[in-house]
């Protein structure tokens, strides 16, 4: 075989491995994760430490959520019968935002460093009782509060999706036709209290964390979802190139 035959196969065989990355690169963006996780950004910084935040820093401590909510959502058990994948995903980030805004010191495990009234949820000794941005205490979810889980880490939101995937579907049924404002305002009040009627004292708080307000947050994500392209726009294609 020639010099310039070998050189001809060689080239060949760079570029077919070059298209094969530059396919899988493609198709990792044209997940549910990928929909996602553009969602999540979109939504606004709340706290004053998380406007000073890098918006690239932001966006990969969001898409570690946005693969835990990906994976937690594609297991029909984690979700009420009839629910579809975008309607749980829109569910379960409705409560991440809702219960802590997307906050960068509650992810760290950081709860302490917040505003005085918005920290987590605390004990009697005053020590953070609630974890990650689902809020979840130990009793509702004992593994994430395992010892040596990493606040933050893959690993965490992981099994805090999972588990508000599994409390809010369990909730989901235990308070249907309980709650006067629908199934998902039930769903809602029963994963935040065992009283399937439960609303927060202050109208601010019923205005905007209430279950009716939760439940009308998460068709806004669910139509915010369903307005993001199942593939990334070819800006994002060509900086990947």
């Amino acid at each position: 075989m020639s010099f310039i035959r070998k050189l001809i196969i060689l080239n060949l065989l760079s570029l077919s491995l070059s298209f094969i990355f530059i396919t899988s690169s493609v198709t990792a963006k044209t997940t549910y994760e990928y929909k996602i996780h553009e969602v999540l950004k979109r939504l606004p910084p709340f706290w004053a430490q998380d406007r000073e935040e890098h918006e690239d820093d932001r966006a990969k401590r969001l898409a570690i959520l946005a693969q835990a909510v990906d994976i937690a959502t594609s297991n029909p058990r984690n979700r009420p019968r009839g629910t579809s994948k975008e309607m749980m995903s829109a569910a379960l980030m409705t409560i991440a935002f809702k219960e802590t805004a997307l906050a960068r010191n509650v992810n760290n495990g950081k709860c302490d460093e917040m505003p005085r009234g918005q920290r987590c949820d605390m004990d009697h000794n005053g020590k953070p009782r609630a974890r990650t941005y689902f809020q979840l205490w130990a009793v509702a979810c004992p593994r994430v509060h395992a010892e040596g889980l990493v606040p933050g880490s893959q690993e965490e939101l992981n099994i805090a999706a999972e588990c508000a995937s599994k409390r809010l579907t369990s909730s989901f049924y235990r308070c249907a036709g309980k709650n006067k404002y629908g199934a998902w305002p039930g769903a809602y009040a029963g994963y935040r209290s065992i009283d399937c009627t439960y609303e927060p004292e202050s109208e601010g708080h019923r205005k905007y964390r209430g279950p009716k307000a939760r439940a009308e947050y998460m068709m806004r994500i669910k139509k915010k979802l369903s307005h993001i392209p199942a593939r990334p726009k070819a800006p994002l294609l060509r900086q990947k190139l």
